[in-house]
């Protein structure tokens, strides 16, 4: 193991890398082939966008626009909304990375499931750790079902949001789920669903 290995996070060095379902390119492409998997254009880049990269290419030795100025007041004005509540990113990646690095902390987590966008959980695994959906879990909140083990939030995600009923701090509670007509009432010890039983109709 190299020194630099070891300065590397342990959630980073486990996050793995990015195996496409498709290979790279090669030197020469099928002329036929569209990678949607890549979110190919099959008509091939606008010759606007390909102009307005040769005006860039003009001011590429100046510092770039981090916020994005032009872009984001067009935006605005386009649909009538403040600026401050735009963000511009490069891409779908560029803005899950940014949020796990603003948003995520020990002990603030984020849940994902297995088959879901692979940056997400290898955005998440940078900043502090994945937390994922096992299939059974999965399963069983597609099914609006709760199972032992359970968090609140996949609890809240399987038949709607619950009402607190007692508290003894914040792992340790008891939530009265109206379940469209059919109350359950749950038991949350150390965060999870310890005893799930039916609740009395309000």
């Amino acid at each position: 193991m190299s020194r630099f290995f070891d300065l590397v996070t342990k959630p980073a060095r486990e996050m793995g890398g990015y195996e496409p379902g498709v290979p790279a390119r090669s030197v020469a492409p099928e002329p036929h082939l569209i990678r949607l998997d890549s979110n190919e254009n099959p008509l091939g880049p606008s010759p606007r966008a390909i102009e307005a990269m040769r005006r860039a290419l003009a001011e590429a030795h100046a510092y770039p626009d981090n916020d994005c100025s032009a872009l984001t007041t067009k935006l605005s004005i386009l649909h009538v909304i403040p600026a401050e509540q735009i963000l511009v990113t490069a891409g779908s990646t560029g803005m899950l990375s940014l949020l796990c690095h603003t948003l995520l902390a020990p002990g603030l987590n984020a849940v994902t499931s297995k088959k879901s966008f692979i940056v997400s959980g290898m955005a998440v695994s940078s900043c502090i750790g994945l937390a994922v959906l096992v299939p059974e879990v999965w399963q069983a909140i597609e099914q609006h079902e709760v199972k032992p083990g359970m968090n609140e939030l996949q609890a809240d995600f399987a038949i709607g949001i619950g009402l607190l009923g007692s508290s003894n701090g914040s792992a340790d509670k008891t939530l009265n789920y109206p379940n469209g007509g059919k109350p359950i009432t749950i038991n949350f010890r150390d965060g999870k669903a310890a005893e799930i039983r039916p609740g009395s109709p309000s």
